[in-house]
């Protein structure tokens, strides 16, 4: 455990504050082309200063770093914000409300409840899928209940790797809902489509929403639609 991990569990905030600026400052140091780089870094920096100034009530400091950290430095998790028990003496700050709603753009499953529905088009020439049995249990969709805000339940042994056991907010709301909004599948399903070791000359085809206007990613062997019935055609 590092040091300012350290501190507060001690809840020493005298030495959170002084090694949170002192790597406040060390960022600072670094070359204009690095702090860009890692300017989230630094986000996380003034994020601690935040929580460090909440817990020892004192209000406006903790409102001011979360600013910084929003701001200048491109904070934007918003469900830890939401969620950190440290903030919480600043929850009621109009300020602090304002702030977290501002990165509420950035959740995923806000942008997932928000994004537009996916439209028919014109599919003529664009290949066609195979795909595993409709029956295999790795198959259950989630997409609409997240979208509708009806329940899910996270079974207990859920974990990442065998290792960490995962929370519902964590693994449904946060790792699912990403990979529920823009969806890819390979023309031929089969084993290892992706292989990073060899080549399987894989032609993928990628389903976004109708109003996703970032530009389309750089697609190897693959194209872009926002007609739902061409992706999920049944197998012939």
């Amino acid at each position: 455990m590092g040091l300012l991990a350290q501190s507060f569990e001690k809840k020493d905030y005298q030495t959170s504050e002084k090694l949170c600026y002192e790597l406040v400052a060390l960022f600072n140091q670094l070359p204009e082309k690095e702090q860009d780089t890692y300017k989230q870094v630094q986000g996380g920096n003034y994020y601690n200063l935040a929580c460090i100034y909440s817990l020892q009530n004192q209000k406006k400091k903790a409102v001011d770093e979360f600013e910084k950290a929003v701001n200048s430095y491109g904070y934007t998790n918003y469900r830890n914000a939401q969620k950190d028990t440290d903030l919480d003496n600043i929850r009621k700050d109009k300020r602090f409300i304002a702030l977290v709603e501002s990165i509420r753009k950035y959740d995923k499953t806000f942008i997932l409840q928000t994004s537009g529905k996916y439209q028919q088009s014109d599919t003529t020439g664009l290949p066609h899928f195979t795909y595993e049995s409709a029956t295999s249990s790795n198959l259950k969709e989630v997409r609409e209940r997240l979208i509708d805000g009806r329940p899910l339940v996270l079974n207990e042994d859920a974990n990442w790797n065998n290792e960490n056991k995962e929370t519902k907010e964590d693994y449904l709301e946060s790792y699912m809902t990403k990979n529920l909004y823009w969806l890819q599948c390979p023309v031929n399903s089969c084993f290892n489509p992706e292989s990073h070791y060899r080549n399987t000359g894989q032609t993928f085809i990628s389903l976004r929403p109708s109003d996703d206007e970032r530009p389309a990613p750089n697609l190897k062997n693959g194209v872009l639609t926002h007609d739902a019935g061409y992706f999920w055609q049944a197998p012939e």
